[in-house]
């Protein structure tokens, strides 16, 4: 048992992904990332409806600026849409009947303008990456692709935790 153990190695052998260890750091930390924004934000219980609840609830006590979300909005808009209206990638997401796709599609597609609304559908996106990773459909060869995704989840995660200190 005291013999070294190289986890990043063992994982690049055994898929035959050869990306580099900073890559896959992003969804480690997504991991932990995700695990104290359902803490926090969620109260040990994150689904949609908690998102929803939780967001609400922060916008009661004050106001969201869309400016400091706007890159977020961007990022998942130009990956989830195409000449305005959502595409295939969207379809990925694997929307469960809880998970407020049109509401989220509506937000993507321009229809819906609160911030607080916004906010609301990038964290359920968030919501089906970290559900797509766990109990999804598990294509681990093309968990590379997923890399920038999982950065700008992490990044958005950070800014509303700290919405809620």
């Amino acid at each position: 048992m005291n013999e070294q153990f190289n986890e990043f190695e063992w994982l690049k052998e055994y898929t035959g992904i050869h990306e580099d260890r900073m890559k896959f750091e992003n969804i480690k930390n997504f991991v932990f990332f995700w695990s104290l924004f359902e803490t926090k934000v969620c109260k040990n219980n994150a689904n949609v409806k908690s998102i929803s609840d939780s967001v609400d609830e922060l916008a009661n006590r004050r106001e969201f600026i869309f400016e400091d979300y706007r890159d977020f909005f961007d990022y998942f808009r130009d990956r989830y849409t195409d000449s305005g209206k959502v595409n295939d990638r969207f379809e990925s997401l694997n929307f469960r009947r809880p998970d407020k796709k049109e509401f989220v599609k509506d937000a993507l597609e321009g229809d819906i303008n609160k911030p607080y609304e916004i906010i609301k559908a990038l964290l359920i996106i968030v919501y089906r990456l970290r559900s797509n990773l766990f109990h999804g459909k598990k294509r681990v060869e093309t968990l590379n692709t997923q890399i920038e995704n999982f950065k700008i989840a992490n990044k958005l995660l950070s800014k509303v935790i700290k919405s809620f200190d």
